[in-house]
């Protein structure tokens, strides 16, 4: 799962026509090593067509955001070659979520992969050494200390929003949610003041919230319908 991040209210998001579906359109073919990377990919291609995208009719307005395209699409194929061409994935992840920062102008990017039933970070840039601390675990603990399972079942009871993200638990009647099981709000203050845990998916820690974070989006990262 990919995480987007602004300490304020002033930079939003606009992920309305977020579409998972939609993702292929280099003209040139992409050879990836690893089923990681071609996900990446895949959001990483969403993110630079579907983030900001809508031009508008006014000629010089419509020549900035030509501008911008180009430079995105520059940014792209310098993704798809560290896609292409790694030889470490941390270090590599560490390189694209720099370039995402750049072309989302987002104040803090992370991406979890599963370890051992969690979703720890595996890579981020821009959150405080303090809230990864905080946040790296999702799974939720027992008064003794122990990992609680989902009833049922084998796999770890995640928290908080990404936890809902990464297992699933969406609703996109409500339009903070999308129809693929993404996660955005601009305003996290108003969110959690005019909705109720329920609605959230329960379970949702709200620390992010806590420490100033309003412009959130939760993406997540899919390898054959399974969640990585």
């Amino acid at each position: 799962m990919i995480r987007f991040s602004y300490q304020n209210n002033t930079k939003k998001f606009d992920l309305d026509t977020l579409n998972i579906t939609n993702y292929f359109y280099l003209n040139e073919p992409v050879i990836l090593k690893d089923i990681i990377p071609i996900r990446l990919l895949m959001l990483i291609k969403i993110i630079l067509r579907r983030y900001f995208m809508s031009l508008q009719k006014d000629v010089t307005e419509y020549d900035e955001q030509l501008k911008i395209l180009f430079e995105r699409e520059r940014k792209i194929k310098l993704i798809c070659a560290e896609l292409n061409n790694f030889t470490n994935l941390k270090s590599t992840l560490s390189t694209i979520i720099q370039h995402i920062k750049k072309i989302t102008n987002c104040e803090a990017v992370g991406i979890r992969l599963h370890d051992n039933g969690d979703y720890p970070y595996y890579v981020s840039d821009g959150f405080p050494e303090t809230f990864i601390l905080k946040e790296n675990s999702l799974c939720a603990k027992s008064e003794s200390g122990e990992f609680v399972k989902v009833e049922k079942s084998d796999k770890f009871l995640l928290e908080c929003m990404c936890g809902n993200i990464i297992r699933g638990r969406f609703d996109p009647t409500f339009d903070f949610f999308t129809q693929n099981g993404s996660f955005w709000s601009n305003n996290t203050t108003f969110l959690l003041s005019t909705t109720t845990e329920k609605e959230r998916q329960e379970n949702t820690r709200n620390y992010c919230n806590s420490c100033g974070y309003e412009s959130v989006a939760l993406v997540p990262i899919k390898s054959e319908k399974k969640y990585v």
